[in-house]
């Protein structure tokens, strides 16, 4: 198991190293209360627009900016 996670902690800094995200970043990430260190890495990796984006986009992005949503005519 520790020749497991020794892999996949050496696979996170790739995947980070690849992608177009600052250090600064990272750190901001894992700041946050309950985002670890996988979670940290795949927003950067999988969101390459994070950062970019202000508040009302994000939550867009995220899915939890409130919409309306008309029915019927």
């Amino acid at each position: 198991m520790e020749r497991q996670l020794t892999a996949l902690e050496v696979e996170l800094k790739t995947m980070l190293c690849h992608c177009a995200h600052s250090p600064r970043e990272h750190d901001i990430l894992r700041s946050i209360p309950s985002i670890g260190e996988v979670a940290a890495v795949a927003i950067l990796v999988e969101c390459p627009e994070i950062g970019t984006l202000g508040r009302k986009q994000a939550a867009s992005l995220a899915g939890v900016a409130p919409m309306t949503q008309h029915s019927g005519k």
